[in-house]
């Protein structure tokens, strides 16, 4: 019997000073604590998008948006605040400006009719370094999603 670990996000919203939330993602059960604390559980490899947002009376102090996938069993994961045991880091992106330019490109690929955590992993690694590089994101395509879907099936297979 394989065992498998269960990543646990943190998703809380404290007033107008704090708000974690889920942008996409399915987990598997959300474990609601308080009327403004839960916990959502995703099995190894779900891709979901985590957001983190802090203000104070001066306005929004810190705003970051990551996509992660859950962490999996036997393979190295990072420390993200807020995700036990942790995750694999696909994109990260810090700032206003960024995290607004990084939910125009989630709803891009909402507008093609796609579940964001459905995308080709490679896509956000991509967009991350874009990102980083200063460089303007290039959009997912419906073109690159049937690729990536076929590219999957064969993988599938061949695991098989």
């Amino acid at each position: 019997m394989k065992c498998q670990i269960l990543t646990r996000v943190s998703v809380h919203y404290n007033g107008g000073t704090s708000n974690h939330y889920l942008r996409f993602g399915n987990p598997v059960f959300r474990d609601e604590v308080s009327k403004h604390k839960a916990y959502a559980y995703f099995p190894e490899g779900r891709m979901f998008c985590y957001i983190q947002w802090k203000a104070n009376q001066y306005g929004t102090q810190f705003w970051r948006l990551l996509v992660l996938q859950a962490a999996v069993l036997g393979k190295p994961a990072f420390r993200v605040p807020g995700i036990k045991p942790g995750a694999k880091i696909l994109l990260d992106v810090k700032g206003v400006d960024r995290v607004r330019k990084a939910h125009s490109l989630i709803d891009r690929i909402e507008d093609l009719g796609l579940d964001p955590s459905t995308v080709s992993p490679e896509f956000y690694l991509r967009s991350h370094q874009m990102f980083v590089s200063g460089l303007s994101v290039t959009p997912y395509t419906s073109v690159q999603h049937h690729a990536y879907l076929k590219t999957k099936v064969l993988t599938d297979k061949g695991a098989q």
